[in-house]
């Protein structure tokens, strides 16, 4: 027998050894498969740096699937999946917030639902009930697997505030109105927010929500009915707020990424932020934070200063190109919802965990984190996100209400503007 045909043999031999051992175990050869995944977790963000880690754990776990990730502005990422979509290449996963178009995701088949995958897959019981409430849509579909829980207090720098000379934080409107000229004549701003993104939406919406009943939520924010009186009141409040000088004179240019450096700076007194921005908070602030709710308005349909508990943060998708990938994107899933692998996105970025009983004694918590968990005597407020039509860009217009005085519009031609904008939806 010649070299040639002895390596052929050995060659041959330790092949049909491999598939024999495989299928003796039995799984059968695998094929490689490249799992294609979207996220906006960025290498500078807290749980970007986790993802890397995690994604590169399985990889070396399973050297059979590639994951090939592809990094985008969460506003960005709806777009990008229904253009993918429409061609036939959407991806297979998708870390996406619960908001925008992702609303209709399921019922224009896009994604899947989960139900079956979740009791397949060994996640039955494991998975908080309120992560699994935020995506289960009225027939009972699960539209994704909840996974970035989070809650969303307002934060107070009580160092300004003692150089303002207030001893605690404003729990009603009125007192904030009375804060103001008393922060601002101390040198500093009041309050700061994304006023040219997507939290200009979501900080109007506070100022309507607290005057509104469940029912008028859908009657204002389904119906797009502003005519209704709490509504009226909301945007009035609004109106007076800004023109009293709440908002930094930043607000109006800055976005989701460069507001909160704009409040790490230690020149503003409030800023409405997420747990997601606890792990960011420079060292040397962390003690001078406290965390508490949204100040009461007089006549709120709420009982106490209230803040925002949701999962709506983040959901794992999968696509029907993901369905076709069935066993890997099986084994990705539950790989990533180990609770080693979730204990790391909690630890190190402050993430609400959307599995039951992660335990995390002995682990060095941030101290704004452990704060929010003792918060106490505040109301949830559901954001009006889910009734809100998907064609309706709400953050479109609300960009344009943070310009303050004879430069900002009026209430009345906000309301205006918004009865419009849903009318244009209608059409």
């Amino acid at each position: 027998m010649t070299k040639r045909c002895l390596f052929v043999l050995m060659a041959v031999v330790a092949l049909c050894l491999a598939a024999s051992r495989a299928f003796a175990s039995g799984q059968p050869p695998s094929e490689p498969v490249t799992l294609s995944i979207i996220d906006n977790y960025t290498s500078d963000d807290p749980k970007g740096k986790v993802k890397e880690e995690v994604f590169a754990a399985f990889m070396q776990k399973y050297p059979d699937i590639k994951i090939e990730d592809q990094v985008f502005k969460d506003l960005d990422i709806p777009t990008k999946v229904e253009v993918a979509y429409v061609a036939g290449k959407e991806p297979d996963v998708v870390f996406v917030n619960y908001f925008l178009t992702t609303f209709d995701w399921l019922k224009n088949g896009i994604v899947l639902p989960v139900n079956d995958y979740i009791k397949r897959w060994g996640l039955e019981g494991k998975l908080v009930e309120g992560g699994l409430i935020t995506f289960t849509e009225a027939d009972g579909r699960i539209a994704s697997f909840p996974f970035e829980g989070y809650n969303w207090p307002i934060w107070y720098n009580m160092k300004i505030g003692k150089a303002a000379g207030i001893d605690r934080i404003p729990t009603t409107m009125d007192e904030l109105l009375a804060d103001i000229p008393k922060i601002r004549q101390a040198g500093f701003e009041p309050y700061v927010t994304a006023g040219n993104d997507g939290e200009s939406h979501q900080e109007f919406d506070m100022f309507v929500m607290a005057f509104l009943t469940p029912d008028e939520v859908k009657k204002v924010f389904h119906d797009g009915d502003w005519s209704v009186p709490g509504a009226v009141k909301g945007v009035k409040l609004f109106v007076q707020m800004r023109d009293a000088g709440l908002f930094s004179k930043d607000t109006p240019g800055l976005t989701n990424q460069t507001k909160p450096e704009a409040y790490f700076k230690g020149n503003v007194f409030m800023q409405h932020g997420g747990s997601w921005a606890y792990s960011t908070t420079p060292d040397g602030m962390l003690a001078d934070i406290t965390l508490g709710g949204f100040p009461l308005p007089a006549g709120s349909t709420y009982a106490h200063p209230f803040w925002q508990v949701s999962f709506t943060g983040k959901g794992v998708w999968v696509t029907r190109n993901g369905a076709k990938k069935e066993d890997a994107v099986r084994k990705f899933v539950t790989f990533l919802y180990t609770p080693e692998n979730i204990k790391k996105f909690v630890v190190q970025s402050s993430m609400i965990s959307p599995l039951k009983g992660i335990d995390l004694a002995g682990e060095t918590l941030n101290p704004l984190f452990v704060q929010s968990m003792k918060l106490d005597n505040l109301s949830v407020m559901t954001m009006p996100d889910p009734v809100i039509p998907s064609n309706v860009n709400l953050i479109s217009l609300t960009k344009q209400f943070y310009l303050p005085g004879a430069s900002g519009m009026s209430a009345e031609k906000m309301l205006d503007a918004l009865t419009k904008l849903w009318a244009q939806a209608k059409q």
